[in-house]
C-alpha cells in the first residue's frame, strides 16, 4: 500500500500585517514544526514499509 503526505509549514507572510503600512509579520517555528511531523510520520511509516522523504528547499 502506498502512503503519501504532504506536510506544509510556512515562516513568512508577506502580506500578514496589524495595518497596511506596518512591517510584515512572520511565524516563528512552522517550518520546523512541518519537518518534525514529516519525522515522525516518516518513522512511523518505516516500521511498516518503505517511504520516501524529501524535504523542500534541499
Amino acid at each position: 500500500m502506498n502512503r503519501d503526505a504532504l506536510v506544509v509549514g510556512i515562516n513568512q507572510y508577506p502580506f500578514l500585517k496589524d495595518t497596511p503600512t506596518s512591517k510584515a509579520k512572520h511565524l516563528v517555528s512552522a517550518a520546523n514544526d512541518a519537518e518534525a511531523i514529516a519525522y515522525i510520520l516518516i518513522q512511523q511509516i518505516y516500521s511498516s514499509g518503505t517511504c520516501k522523504l524529501r524535504l523542500l528547499p534541499a
